[in-house]
């Protein structure tokens, strides 16, 4: 078992994702049973974010505008609580209601972890690609279908495969090895 944040969806996990977008590490709230393994880091001002939510920049930069003792809510939902306290609050009647204005992509059951990947998959395209250079396609024993959306981080080895972006991005990493591979296509 593990807390929601932990769910690896698109290129990276919940937290990961939520880490990028405010530029420090994030920590866990979750149930008595797992916050042995998972603990829960507080500061001066903390923001509790529900990380079934994701982020974007719309949606960070009011998160980052919130003062203590307001909530973000998104269709009546909490969706962040900013607190001077260490606990997530029990009792809201107290926080001041901020809108969210720009409409998250929302994890709300197992099935949304493959129904809503390719959009978040093209998200995290854009965020892992933005300012990065490719490697260069070498086509003499590959074959690269949409090549521009295709991002192939320099160390990674290619050799003999094809690789179809038809349908969605495709990111190799550094690390990977693919060799006399049939076919690779992006879902």
């Amino acid at each position: 078992m593990r807390p929601v944040a932990e769910l690896r969806i698109g290129i990276d996990t919940l937290k990961e994702k939520w880490e990028a977008f405010l530029n420090q590490n994030c920590s866990y709230v979750t149930q008595d049973y797992l916050s042995s393994k998972y603990n829960t880091h507080t500061a001066e001002l903390n923001y509790f974010i529900n990380a079934s939510y994701f982020p974007t920049e719309a949606f960070t930069d009011q998160l980052e505008q919130l003062n203590p003792n307001q909530m973000l809510v998104f269709e009546n939902n909490p969706v962040v609580f900013c607190t001077e306290k260490q606990e997530l609050p029990s009792d809201t009647t107290d926080f001041f209601i901020v809108k969210l204005k720009s409409k998250p992509i929302h994890i709300k059951t197992s099935s949304d972890l493959f129904s809503k990947n390719a959009a978040v998959l093209e998200q995290d395209f854009e965020r892992f690609t933005q300012g990065k250079k490719s490697k260069v396609l070498e086509e003499d024993n590959n074959r690269f279908i949409h090549p521009e959306r295709i991002f192939i981080e320099p160390g990674a080895q290619l050799s003999y495969v094809i690789l179809n972006a038809t349908d969605g991005p495709i990111y190799i990493e550094k690390k990977l090895r693919l060799w006399k591979v049939p076919c690779f296509e992006a879902q």
